[in-house]
């Protein structure tokens, strides 16, 4: 319910900043006069909103209404909770109005609406289970492109066949070298790698020895090289250099080893036997642990050219394992 409370309301309000007052009076009379209803059965509950829109209402009050929806609902865990009190019932109402705006702006643009949602990737599982297996079906139901983020564990079990399907693939990291030929690296993922850290951060402000160590170890997961380059500025703040240098990034790098250390910890001996095997061999079977294994960056996905994507240990969980 929340995600889609979110993606209709910014749907409207991205295309209201850039063609305001474009898609028809029905339309906004209509979202308006059903944002009022809403308004009237939350405030009912006690959860006050404050609805700032221009007067005339109509074409800002709607977006107006679930962006105090949402803000609400992440500040007040119990106004969070009375407010899907009143719009679980309006599931099939806000649904109508999604497509709505939706179909409004596909007549008026002659192109379709793509929507991304991000994040979606990084609830625990009991949280990931409910949204994309208990509630799947309404996240499927807006008239429009839309494209979630899942865990990538998700792609790998048999309890979520949509999922699975044709529709769904997992984006592979940056390949840093190739699957046969692991001492060599490879200049246009590194130099993709290093694009990643010049758009956030002066390349000055690290050594380039140490910037490539970094990226290395990194696996080329966007993710895990901001956590490395992360730990390694602090390091470097703590005293109180301006260039990072490769004593911080082995600092970084040893720090996250030990957490590997530690999540290997639990693993049983068939779990540790078939993290050697893909280190050997950059290749897996596919099931459910293996998905596990991703998920927990104990193994990244590389992409090939005309084979199926292969897999490779996190470099810092080869340096455990060897």
């Amino acid at each position: 319910m929340d995600l889609l409370t979110a993606i209709g309301p910014r749907v409207f309000l991205a295309y209201e900043t850039e063609f305001p007052g474009q898609l028809g009076r029905a339309l906004y009379d209509e979202l308006d006069a059903w944002g009022r209803r809403v308004q009237e059965s939350i405030e009912e509950t006690g959860a006050g909103l404050v609805v700032e829109a221009q007067a005339g209402g109509g074409v800002n009050f709607f977006g107006a209404l679930f962006a105090e929806i949402t803000a609400k609902s992440k500040a007040e865990a119990s106004s969070r909770t009375k407010i899907r009190e009143v719009l679980e019932p309006q599931l099939t109402d806000l649904l109508d109005k999604i497509n709505l705006i939706a179909e409004g702006i596909q007549a008026k643009t002659q192109k379709e609406v793509l929507v991304f949602v991000d994040d979606t990737d990084k609830p625990l599982q009991e949280l990931a289970t409910r949204l994309f297996k208990d509630h799947l079906a309404p996240l499927l139901e807006p008239n429009m492109h839309v494209i979630y983020t899942v865990p990538v564990w998700m792609c790998f079990s048999d309890e979520f066949p949509e999922i699975r399907s044709p529709d769904a693939s997992v984006l592979p990291n940056v390949k840093l070298y190739e699957r046969n030929a692991a001492d060599t690296i490879d200049p246009n993922g590194l130099e993709t790698m290093k694009e990643f850290i010049s758009a956030r951060m002066d390349s000055a402000l690290i050594d380039d020895d140490a910037a490539e160590l970094a990226i290395v170890k990194s696996g080329g997961v966007y993710r895990e090289t901001a956590r490395i380059f992360q730990l390694s500025i602090d390091r470097a703040l703590e005293d109180h250099r301006t260039q990072v240098m490769m004593s911080d990034v082995e600092s970084a790098l040893n720090e996250l080893t030990r957490d590997f250390r530690g999540l290997i910890t639990d693993l049983d001996p068939d779990q540790i036997k078939a993290l050697r095997a893909i280190g050997e061999n950059r290749a897996y079977r596919g099931g459910e642990r293996i998905g596990r294994f991703l998920n927990n960056l104990l193994v990244s996905e590389y992409g090939a050219d005309e084979d199926e994507n292969w897999p490779d240990l996190n470099p810092l969980l080869r340096d455990v394992l060897t």
